[in-house]
């Protein structure tokens, strides 16, 4: 860019230095030639100027283009590193499960509340999850038997499912639960 803006500046004052003085001075005048040779001098002498300052000029801004990109070039870690941060995250939430409030008789027999927790916008990479129980509800005249168990978690949630045996009886219960991909 740089060398075709002088070639342009350059062809541009050697034009008006060959083409003299123009159409309107043909007529003959015997000083003439002394003009034209004193208007040469001041075409050459401000083509120089002109271009003395242009490549000062272009000189200023290639230097201050290579510290810009000096510059950018030093932030692109950053960047990274901002990037990462705003695909990490977690998200925290509560989901309570009411079973089947009829004792499951016997040690074989189990019972099983279902649910499904879905995070409010999708996690980039899969979330660890880690849950605790918050409250149960359960009969007082049976002794209490009773897991919680997190299973297929992905981007977008996970199960959750609380289980009771051996005439438990349990009439709600819930877990609190926090979810991140750090």
């Amino acid at each position: 860019m740089k060398a075709q803006v002088l070639v342009v500046v350059c062809v541009t004052m050697i034009a008006i230095t060959i083409a003299g003085p123009g159409p309107l001075a043909t007529f003959e005048d015997p000083t003439r030639e002394r003009r034209s040779t004193d208007q040469s001098r001041y075409v050459a002498d401000s083509s120089h100027s002109v271009l003395y300052d242009l490549t000062n000029r272009l000189n200023a801004l290639e230097t201050k283009s290579a510290v810009l990109q000096k510059k950018v070039k030093s932030l692109e870690p950053l960047q990274r590193e901002v990037d990462l941060l705003k695909s990490r995250r977690c998200e925290i939430g509560g989901q309570a499960l009411v079973p089947n409030n009829q004792p499951a008789y016997g040690h074989d027999r189990r019972k099983t509340a279902k649910g499904h927790v879905t995070f409010s916008r999708p996690f980039s990479t899969k979330p660890w999850v880690s849950a605790g129980l918050t409250y149960i509800d359960a009969d007082k005249n049976h002794n209490l038997r009773f897991t919680s168990v997190i299973s297929h978690v992905s981007t977008t949630g996970f199960d959750v499912s609380h289980t009771q045996w051996a005439h438990t009886a349990i009439y709600g219960s819930g877990i609190s639960w926090i979810a991140c991909n750090l």
